[in-house]
């Protein structure tokens, strides 16, 4: 008996994982068809797009680039603008693409793994029901904010697989590089996912790429500082009193506690646990399996501060 189970592993099983992957992908798919919002949301949330401007023929495209809540979304409105003019604006449809980014990003994770240590892809069990979790509403039912969300989450686990490779191609690392300028032009945190990118490049001493790196956050910061304009002080100043236990509460937000009292301990354990990891990774691990982890981590963890 004890034989039988050594070589059933459920765990380390991959037709078992995939099959409940597949489950929790296709379960979303479903729950897009049948309660997708197909754009029923209108301008007052710093949204691009609505019937009435196009209606009249006077689509102010200038808001494309327009700043909103300190984010500049261009390559998040734009596929509702090439919805619009191809799609009869079937938001719908756009969802199912912004799902095949989160499909994308799955398997993507599932290269890590692999690459990691192949008797951890079970992990991916847990990873995709937080990624396809429907009651993320803004972030899987509701065309826009799938896209301001789905980008930068994508391109974060697209640069941890591909700037961790031990040979990068010019050709890709640019690929690469354009995805993160991308990402940052889509949500406010892409900045983080971009910078997130100096990791691997740093430690693996790469200094011509790094160089290149550096010059696409230049250039990605210097736009932000334009756009902001007077409003600067505003953006990079923190105001609210109470920072400390809103950044403890957005740490802690991925797991729904009940009170906000236990929000801040939580936060605090996963600080804590944050730091612990790094002790145990530099004593017993070798960085350079574990820096796509590190990478992603960095990114969660920054960016869970300026939601």
């Amino acid at each position: 008996m004890n034989k039988y189970f050594q070589k059933f592993d459920f765990f380390q099983n991959k037709k078992i994982v995939f099959t409940i992957v597949s489950i929790f992908a296709i379960q979303l798919l479903v729950l897009i068809f049948i309660y997708g919002e197909n754009w029923s949301i209108e301008v007052g949330l710093g949204l691009p797009l609505t019937y009435s401007y196009f209606l009249t023929d006077n689509y102010p495209y200038e808001l494309i680039f327009k700043e909103s809540d300190s984010h500049i979304q261009v390559f998040s409105k734009i596929p509702l603008i090439i919805s619009f003019f191809f799609d009869d604006f079937n938001t719908k449809n756009l969802m199912l693409i912004g799902w095949g980014l989160f499909s994308a990003s799955i398997y993507l994770l599932y290269l890590i793994l692999k690459r990691t240590d192949e008797k951890l892809i079970w992990i991916l069990i847990p990873l995709s029901a937080f990624v396809f979790n429907p009651i993320q509403y803004y972030t899987v039912l509701w065309a826009f904010a799938l896209f301001v969300y789905a980008i930068p989450f994508f391109t974060t686990i697209l640069m941890a697989y591909f700037l961790n490779k031990k040979n990068l191609g010019k050709k890709s690392f640019f690929i690469i590089l354009i995805m993160g300028i991308i990402s940052s032009f889509s949500n406010l945190a892409g900045i983080i996912v971009l910078i997130s990118g100096l990791l691997p490049l740093i430690y693996k001493k790469e200094i011509n790429k790094l160089v290149y790196w550096i010059l696409g956050i230049i250039f990605v910061c210097t736009s932000y500082i334009l756009i902001w304009s007077e409003k600067i002080s505003e953006k990079i100043l923190f105001s609210s009193e109470n920072q400390i236990e809103m950044f403890l509460k957005l740490i802690a937000l991925p797991y729904g506690v009940k009170f906000d009292i236990l929000y801040s301990v939580v936060g605090i354990g996963v600080i804590i646990l944050v730091i612990f990891s790094f002790i145990y990774i530099k004593k017993y691990q070798k960085i350079e399996i574990l820096m796509p982890w590190i990478q992603m981590a960095f990114v969660g963890f920054f960016v869970s501060g300026i939601i």
